[in-house]
């Protein structure tokens, strides 16, 4: 676990960081996210046996109805996998109803949602205002590059992550929520 949190975790950090004043690029974060999933791959057995990792939930994630890029969820998937949640992942482009099946299949705590293009951001708002209408027990979260805190808050998100770098932060938070409103 020290290697991911000490090493690779920061790494990614960093590519974020130069993305966002572009000085890296698409290419370079989808390399980065290949080259992570990897060392996950090698790291996984040894935290299994090792008995390191503990189930600290489960998310359902899935980047929004209408938007194909994922790049950034799977990086959060692989982060969050690694900080001992179960997390679904359902792809791309994935219609509210399905987002919904999974989590009540699942038995999710959170749902998490991401979005890369600013016509995609109102299905978040879709999803959050589906759970509310059904009272449903998930709590919502959302990120992507175009999504900012602001939005979050106006369609009654439960959490906002900024970046993957503090993603695992946000999902303690609202894990801790979800967990709280469950007792």
């Amino acid at each position: 676990m020290a290697l991911f949190m000490d090493v690779m975790t920061p790494a990614i950090r960093h590519l974020g960081d130069l993305f966002a004043q572009r000085k890296k690029f698409i290419p370079h974060l989808v390399a980065a996210a290949d080259a992570m999933k990897r060392g996950v791959a090698i790291l996984d057995p040894l935290l299994a046996a090792s008995g390191a990792r503990k189930d600290k939930g489960t998310i359902v994630f899935a980047t929004v109805k209408g938007d194909i890029h994922d790049i950034g969820k799977n990086i959060c998937v692989i982060m969050l996998s690694n900080f001992g949640y179960n997390v679904v992942d359902l792809g791309k482009n994935v219609p509210v109803e399905d987002i919904l099946a999974a989590a009540k299949q699942n038995k999710a705590h959170i749902i998490a949602l991401s979005a890369l293009m600013t016509t995609t951001m109102t299905q978040m708002k879709v999803v959050v205002d589906e759970v509310k209408a059904r009272a449903l027990p998930y709590k919502v979260m959302v990120g992507g590059a175009v999504v900012t805190h602001t939005f979050a808050e106006e369609i009654g998100a439960d959490g906002y992550g900024r970046d993957v770098g503090d993603i695992a932060q946000v999902t303690a938070n609202v894990m801790a929520m979800a967990q709280g409103a469950a007792r």
